[in-house]
């Protein structure tokens, strides 16, 4: 969507998100990380704890839907993983994302569905940008693609058009699939479509339930299932799933609330009772970053504890409180308490957030200019309440 230059609807948008709408078409916009969230390095903890556990259980969790064969049974693997920028749409403490996991859990008869994303501003993290990169380079060296090709005068929508459309398609799988990533060639993917391709297209149900009041979602009878389509029945064939499957949005709910362990950048949804279809038992909860002490003992470094180290440690009541060493816990409980620490005092609330005292003084400072901008800005709803135009309205 396009806002008029100083016009409110602007100001509103882009307040506070660092946006400039006069970005030169001269030259290329700075879309390098220009700012750190405090919990910047615990989520990029957690998630590549994901990733190192899908690598030692190669054989029972996928993070790519290209790769979610078992090689050993030949049958769908047992957790399914999603790594996202957390964006609005796909943020873990999203309602509507933790109901959509559920259904694949069900659906897709899995032990175990998470989703996981990076902190605020973190998104050229993601794995999959250095992807991006090459092909990028690629369609770069190309230079500009024909829509002309086959057809030079079409009209939109009409049978030439298509095939002019069709033609560049493959021009672009072809320009891509010329580089190299991984010491293999990039494959290119059509996309699922149109609606009609949905498999469930039940997304104004959901988001209505999702409105509702947690007393009322556990009343909810309503129901959904998928829809009959070509892609129904391919999953029907190699993943054997349910054509008549029939979920419900309260029976859903239950199992989210019952299983699921949540917190401000991970969901994990598990299986409800203890039908484990993987070789090994799961357990119900994610194994979280945990600050490495004793390494800051020995350096004086702050670091989270390695892999191995996760993996093999004893449980305990660390891991019953999701997000329990999430830096902006500690430090907005601080800084409700003690707005304006001693230099002492600093240090000690960096320590207890497991981050630099520079980190923990860029929090407050960022904080204090929140709230002072939100005080301005319900100041100025006020003032415009007063106004004789709003009280005639």
């Amino acid at each position: 969507m396009n806002y008029r230059k100083v016009s409110k609807q602007a100001q509103r948008h882009h307040h506070g998100k660092g946006v400039n709408a006069h970005i030169s078409l001269h030259r290329a916009p700075n879309t390098s990380q220009n700012i750190y969230p405090v919990n910047a390095h615990w989520s990029t903890s957690h998630i590549n704890y994901l990733i190192d556990s899908a690598s030692e259980n190669d054989t029972g969790c996928f993070l790519d839907s290209k790769d979610a064969k078992n090689p050993k049974t030949g049958k769908l693997k047992e957790v399914m993983g999603f790594i996202v920028d957390n964006g609005p749409s796909e943020s873990p403490s999203s309602i509507l994302v933790q109901m959509l996991l559920v259904l694949f859990l069900k659906f897709l008869n899995l032990d175990k569905a998470t989703q996981r994303a990076f902190a605020e501003y973190l998104s050229k993290r993601n794995f999959v940008e250095r992807l991006h990169a090459i092909k990028n380079r690629a369609l770069s060296g190309h230079g500009p693609f024909s829509s002309k090709e086959i057809h030079e005068t079409v009209s939109p929508g009409s049978k030439e058009h298509t095939e002019n459309m069709e033609h560049m398609a493959s021009e672009v799988i072809k320009s891509i699939g010329k580089a190299v990533y991984n010491k293999e060639s990039i494959q290119c993917f059509r996309g699922i479509g149109a609606s009609d391709r949905f498999v469930f297209n039940d997304e104004s149900g959901l988001k209505s339930f999702s409105l509702l009041s947690d007393e009322r979602r556990r009343e909810d009878n309503t129901t959904y299932g998928p829809v009959r389509n070509q892609i129904l029945d391919y999953l029907e064939n190699v993943w054997h799933v349910k054509k008549n499957f029939k979920g419900c949005y309260s029976e859903d709910y239950r199992t989210l609330t019952t299983t699921a362990c949540v917190d401000k950048y991970s969901v994990s949804v598990f299986r409800e009772n203890e039908d484990w279809t993987s070789w090994k038992l799961l357990e119900r909860f994610d194994r979280q970053p945990l600050p490495d002490y004793r390494r800051w003992e020995e350096s004086d470094e702050l670091h989270y504890l390695g892999y191995e180290a996760r993996r093999d440690f004893l449980r305990g009541p660390w891991y019953e409180c999701p997000g329990l060493f999430l830096p902006d816990r500690p430090l907005e409980t601080s800084f409700r308490v003690l707005p304006s620490p001693m230099e002492d005092e600093l240090k000690a609330i960096a320590f207890l957030g497991w981050v630099t005292v520079e980190e923990a003084s860029q929090f407050y400072t960022s904080t204090k200019i929140q709230l002072q901008q939100q005080r301005e800005e319900d100041l100025k709803r006020e003032a415009r309440k007063l106004h004789p135009l709003y009280q005639e309205s």
